[in-house]
């Protein structure tokens, strides 16, 4: 049946076109034209809509990130887990996820007690380690967390993770939340380290983009024709009539050359001998130093070139190894350098290069 119909419809349609006076036209098919094959290099782009030139935390001697949350016990982990909840409150606002607001201020409710004394606890450990500097102390290090919590483009996972958390949080007693709170702080810290670690692999695959945009650029420079030296230009040379033989002149004695003393040349200068360096950060191993220090010269060209000054310092007991650029002159120089690092998202301060 479908055959018949097939062939109605067509002679339908050639019975058509006939009835169409004069000539008529045939719609051809165009030949299929051939595929070809073109290779489009795009350069490579952060993940999650991120901003390029961002520094991630480093990745320590034990293979994690160094991060505000590391080596904390259940109270501290608990602070940092009401630190997080706190900013999910503030940025989490769309309808899926906007009772992170909800769960926050009736934790605060719930467990009012327990968050105040743990609270104090914490305060007072800080006047134990720092004594006066204990306040700014504590601002610095609350700051870097709540910075932490709030990188833009880890929002939307890290809200879903709040959520949860937050919602747990309140159905617990005292006991319960304290013990929970060191898995509830890896669940929330879990949707940056993803980011973190798809990061890092943006640069790595950035550097490598790089590398071989350079690569092709010297290959069309070497392919490129040489340019044709000029001939040098011939000079006729017109003889000099002879001049009449003169008596040879009487040749005095020759005067002893006077040796003047040699003034002591001063060194030059390499780019490792400058007087100021642009501070970086500071990691626990002498291997995150260089690993940090190469992914900072791969997203940063001010860098180029420059040598790596580490240092070690003592602080709170641990030693740590601080990232530093050097081959600066002047401290204009590196505040110029500083100053470009710190708008595309590296902080950073200059300090003499001697400085403890």
């Amino acid at each position: 049946m479908r055959i018949t119909n097939g062939l109605i419809a067509a002679t339908m349609f050639v019975a058509a076109l006939a009835a169409c006076g004069g000539r008529s036209r045939v719609a051809t098919i165009p030949a299929p034209t051939r595929s070809v094959s073109v290779d489009i290099v795009t350069r490579p782009q952060p993940p999650l809509g991120a901003a390029r030139g961002l520094t991630i935390p480093a990745v320590g001697a034990d293979g994690k990130r160094i991060t505000p949350n590391r080596d904390l016990g259940p109270r501290e982990a608990l602070w940092h887990v009401r630190m997080a909840l706190n900013v999910a409150a503030l940025s989490c606002r769309n309808p899926e996820t906007h009772d992170a607001l909800v769960n926050y201020n009736r934790m605060l409710t719930a467990h009012s007690a327990l968050l105040t004394a743990t609270n104090d606890a914490i305060d007072a450990d800080y006047r134990r380690r720092f004594g006066a500097q204990a306040v700014a102390m504590r601002d610095s290090h609350n700051t870097r967390t709540y910075n932490f919590f709030a990188l833009p483009p880890v929002q939307p996972a890290f809200c879903r993770a709040a959520l949860g958390v937050g919602a747990e949080a309140v159905a617990m007693d005292a006991t319960q939340l304290v013990a929970f709170a060191p898995t509830a702080l890896a669940r929330l810290e879990r949707p940056f380290f993803a980011f973190f670690d798809a990061y890092a692999d943006y640069q790595a695959d950035s550097a490598r983009w790089q590398a071989g945009q350079k690569a092709k650029a010297d290959q069309r420079v070497a392919a490129a024709p040489a340019k044709p030296k000029a001939e040098p230009q011939k000079v006729a040379l017109r003889a000099e009539p002879k001049a009449a033989a003169k008596p040879a002149p009487k040749i005095a004695p020759k005067a002893e050359p006077k040796t003047e003393p040699k003034s002591e040349s001063r060194p030059v200068r390499t780019a490792a001998a400058g007087n100021f360096v642009v501070q970086l950060g500071a990691v626990a191993s002498d291997d995150a130093a260089r690993t940090a220090w190469q992914q900072m010269v791969a997203r940063n060209d001010e860098l180029d070139g420059r040598p790596l000054i580490q240092t070690k310092a003592e602080a709170n007991g641990r030693t740590l190894h601080r990232i530093a650029a050097g081959g600066f002159d002047t401290s204009a120089e590196a505040a110029r350098v500083c100053a470009q690092l710190k708008a595309k998202g590296t902080s950073c301060f200059v300090r003499a290069r001697d400085a403890a």
